[in-house]
């Protein structure tokens, strides 16, 4: 299902709807077009595909028991997308109550549009290529079009040092996507 064709104040009155036929419908859109941004932001925090499935099931199941708390005026994603990251905290504390956690280096995708099969293929194939920082580097700059200094706020790093992880990082995918060409 295309996330940006989706109808979001339909769908949520579907689910709402009294009309059993309807909301299985709707329930079957709304996991087709959104279960694989929501198990690819649990692995983002989980990075274990097991505990991210059980991720997506968790976040799925409260939309269910919640979804008489929608808002129709409201989309969809942004709230399964924050359910589902909560939802992967939670869990990860729950393994390991030593575990502390930098939001900032978790990749938050709330901010940004749907994102098609095409586009999370990518986005995974950059993580390959990248290290960390480039890669924390690289979403910030592109997605959510962070300046350089915010960036090294949020990473905790000088901005000389922002620049320079960026500068290497933008190097490395052009080599690799040329090569392809």
């Amino acid at each position: 299902m295309n996330p940006y064709k989706i109808n979001h104040r339909k769908l949520i009155t579907s689910l709402k709807s009294n009309n059993h036929e309807k909301v299985d419908r709707a329930f079957k859109e709304l996991y087709d077009t959104y279960a694989r941004i929501v198990f690819y932001i649990s692995l983002e925090i989980l990075h274990d595909n097991m505990a991210a499935e059980e991720n997506v099931n968790d976040t799925f199941i409260a939309v269910f028991n919640s979804v008489a708390n929608l808002d129709c005026s409201k989309n969809i994603k942004y709230w399964l997308i924050t359910t589902a990251k909560n939802k992967a905290i939670d869990r990860l504390k729950r393994k390991d109550k030593n575990i502390t956690l930098v939001d900032d280096k978790i990749l938050d995708i709330n901010r940004g549009d749907s994102y098609t099969n095409e586009d999370q293929d990518i986005f995974l194939e950059i993580k390959k290529i990248l290290n960390e920082d480039e890669y924390n580097i690289i979403i910030q700059r592109f997605l959510y079009q962070l300046s350089f200094s915010t960036i090294s706020k949020n990473m905790k790093l000088k901005i000389g040092t922002t620049t320079s992880k960026y500068s290497r990082a933008i190097n490395k995918l052009k080599d690799i996507f040329d090569k392809r060409r």
